[in-house]
């Protein structure tokens, strides 16, 4: 049977490049959505049927809004998980500070893409929600919040006066609500991208220039959603680090047994800065 640790599995950085490499690509298929829905019309032939609505500013929410939403959880909140996970800078306080920017902005950008789409809704006098699209984003921006709400009162604003055990409680859950709330936004943009395609597709090809747009763009969304759940099962940089130190304390205190355990004395016997404990087995270490 072969051995698990021989699987070969891209680590950290690779996924972390890959991931980069989506989103910028998400990032440029935006651009492309924009001018094409400003080349030919799309989003007030399709809700504007209340009449002479001001279909200059319904166009221009409903765009705003999928260009805004799309980064927020497309790429402002995958950069906020990757300060962590496949950090840019190796310095832990600015990882903290790079993923609480990044989600604060999150929700700064979230919320006017809230505001952009219920505005256009009321300018097409279109119904609120109703689809799924509607709810997957409503609880995706309830995940969000409840998440940051938690991780602001455990790491910034409670931070000294948590016990330990405590800690570690809030950090799971905001850890789990984080993923959650990641997953919920992927899947929300993508089930956007299914209505869209929809819009864009009227009077076009079937299989013209709207269809491919959408469907790259939800494939694109896909392959980011798979780099960073694949991501978040392996380790950081930061997590092989300790995990590589710990084996070489784990390996020097075995050592220090064993010398330890054949003599009563003498050269084979650990030194007075290494007493054959973990601790200082391992502050030792360090310290060569």
């Amino acid at each position: 049977m072969a051995d698990a640790k021989a699987i070969a599995v891209p680590n950290a950085r690779t996924l972390g490049t890959a991931v980069r490499v989506l989103y910028i690509a998400i990032t440029i298929m935006l651009g492309v959505y924009v001018g094409y829905s400003s080349v030919h019309n799309v989003i007030p032939d399709y809700v504007s049927y209340g009449g002479a609505q001001a279909c200059f500013a319904c166009d221009n929410g409903w765009n705003w809004h999928v260009i805004l939403m799309s980064l927020a959880f497309g790429v402002i909140s995958t950069e906020s998980i990757l300060a962590f996970k496949a950090p840019l800078v190796d310095h832990k306080p600015s990882q903290m500070w790079v993923h609480l920017a990044a989600q604060t902005l999150v929700g700064v950008v979230a919320v006017i893409g809230l505001v952009a789409i219920i505005q256009a809704k009321i300018y097409s006098h279109s119904d609120h929600m109703y689809s799924v699209h509607a709810w997957t984003g409503a609880i995706a921006l309830l995940l969000y919040f409840l998440q940051y709400v938690v991780g602001l009162l455990a790491f910034v604003v409670f931070k000294r006066g948590l016990a330990p055990h405590a800690l570690r409680v809030v950090t799971y859950w905001h850890a789990a609500l984080g993923k959650l709330t990641f997953f919920a936004g992927i899947g929300c943009c993508i089930n956007g991208w299914a209505d869209i395609q929809m819009m864009m597709m009227s009077g076009q090809p079937t299989y013209g220039s709207a269809t491919l747009l959408a469907s790259a763009s939800a494939v694109a969304y896909w392959g980011l959603s798979a780099c960073m759940c694949q991501l978040m099962l392996v380790n950081s940089p930061a997590e092989e680090a300790a995990l590589r130190d710990a084996r070489i304390a784990a390996a020097l205190d075995r050592k220090g047994s064993v010398t330890g355990g054949g003599s009563s004395g003498g050269a084979d016997t650990p030194s007075d800065a290494t007493d054959g404990s973990p601790m200082a087995v391992q502050q030792h270490g360090y310290a060569a």
